[in-house]
């Protein structure tokens, strides 16, 4: 989804754990079917008694599966070099990605679940470009329900509308 818009490589998604040992989930990711769930149990155990102390002073989780994340790297101006889109990429790219992430979730999800959710995008087109701007409304034009946020009307002409609501000092009216 990222190549169709960006015209790039792609993009290269990791795992970035600080309790899951070196390797263990990119063969997870290799061989989901075979994780030894006894290692992983083991691993968290092991890290939770190592911040324990740490946690209850500051009183905040400071390890575990929720503090997580997903590192996503993009090319570089020499295509052949990822770098992490947090610190490296436009916010246009930041953006694409990230929209391009929401979409690959909600065909994932539609493909499994043999229908498809309702699609919220909240002020998508803010820092888009306009070819990035009109990718999303092609984009989204084939997904079931969508509903898109925008503070701008300039926006409201990119995509194929059955209604608009206006908001405003708490009331909502229909165009």
């Amino acid at each position: 989804t990222y190549r169709s818009v960006a015209g790039h490589t792609g993009l290269e998604l990791g795992y970035v754990s600080s309790w899951v040992e070196d390797g263990f989930a990119a063969a997870a990711l290799e061989a989901p079917d075979a994780i030894d769930t006894d290692a992983l149990r083991k691993m968290l155990a092991t890290k939770l008694d190592e911040v324990r102390v740490k946690e209850l002073e500051r009183g905040i989780s400071l390890a575990g599966p929720h503090r997580d994340d997903v590192l996503v790297r993009l090319p570089g101006t020499d295509s052949a070099v990822l770098l992490d889109a947090r610190t490296h990429a436009s916010q246009g790219d930041q953006r694409t990605a990230a929209l391009a992430l929401k979409l690959g979730e909600h065909d994932l999800l539609s493909d499994s679940l043999g229908d498809q959710p309702i699609l919220l995008l909240d002020d998508v087109f803010s820092e888009l470009d306009p070819a990035r701007r009109a990718w999303l409304a092609g984009s989204v034009a084939t997904v079931g329900q969508t509903l898109i946020t925008t503070t701008s009307d300039a926006d409201v002409g990119l995509t194929d509308i059955e209604a608009i609501f206006d908001v405003a000092a708490g009331h909502v009216d229909k165009r």
